[in-house]
């Protein structure tokens, strides 16, 4: 499964991430971090500010039954999703986008040629570090892979869906 490469998500995603990450947990039942953000005093980034209008006219429903399943808590959920779209993303940048200096090559071919394997054994190993990875942020939040993935699918959906949030 790949993920969103991180370092390519829109410039005004990633200076936002702290409104992201709040707006996020509200809609999940968790009013405190988007409360912290407006209490600071910090302007209201313009891509929020409708988000955060149909908050307080109500407009803005919070998804109490999906809350309710939450394996992560409402407030982590994206920073959950974000680091471990960091890591995959890189994973998957050293494996699709390898650039050989000597050679001017790029890709898998070029990372198996610069270590003098086979393209398929540095395939298996990127999966196996891939896989490794996932199920190692599993057992850090105490939750399935499927989970992680879930999470990963949600911030794909969010990052698609950018600027509306």
């Amino acid at each position: 499964m790949r993920t969103i490469n991180w370092l390519k998500i829109p410039r005004g995603l990633n200076d936002t991430l702290e409104w992201f990450v709040a707006v996020d947990a509200y809609d999940y039942c968790d009013p405190e971090p988007l409360a912290d953000l407006i209490r600071s005093g910090e302007p209201i980034p313009e891509p929020y500010r409708i988000a955060v209008a149909d908050i307080l006219t109500g407009k803005r429903k919070q998804k109490k039954k999906a809350a309710a399943k939450l394996k992560v808590p409402a407030r982590q959920r994206m920073d959950v999703a974000v680091g471990v779209a960091i890591i995959a993303g890189i994973i998957d940048d050293i494996q699709f986008n390898y650039l050989n200096l000597e050679t001017g090559e790029t890709g898998l071919n070029a990372l198996a040629d610069s270590k003098g394997l086979e393209p398929s054994h540095i395939k298996a190993d990127m999966a196996n570090d891939r896989i490794i990875f996932m199920q190692e942020q599993a057992d850090e939040w105490g939750v399935s892979v499927e989970t992680i993935e879930n999470l990963l699918r949600d911030l794909r959906k969010k990052a698609r869906e950018w600027p509306s949030v």
